[in-house]
């Protein structure tokens, strides 16, 4: 979702901000689930940064995988 986000609606269509869209994964689920001292760059929390080029983030097909235990399936969407 993260990847999906970021490419198609903020820099392929342009209806989000890359602000925005950030704050939508980082500070809101923050919020959300009472997670303190998260989700914000802010004095006196936590600082996970992750770097990224917002040009070249990307999703690739989805495949079926059969890696679970007994062959059991599921749906795998890697990123870019």
């Amino acid at each position: 979702f993260t990847t999906y986000l970021l490419g198609h609606w903020v820099r392929d269509l342009g209806a989000l901000g890359l602000e925005e869209a950030v704050r939508l994964l980082t500070g809101v689920p923050a919020e959300r689930y009472g997670i303190r001292g998260r989700g914000r760059l802010a004095p006196g929390y936590a600082a996970d940064l992750v770097l990224f080029d917002p040009a070249r983030v990307a999703t690739r097909p989805t495949e079926m995988v059969y890696d679970l235990p007994r062959g059991q399936r599921r749906l795998l969407q890697r990123a870019d």
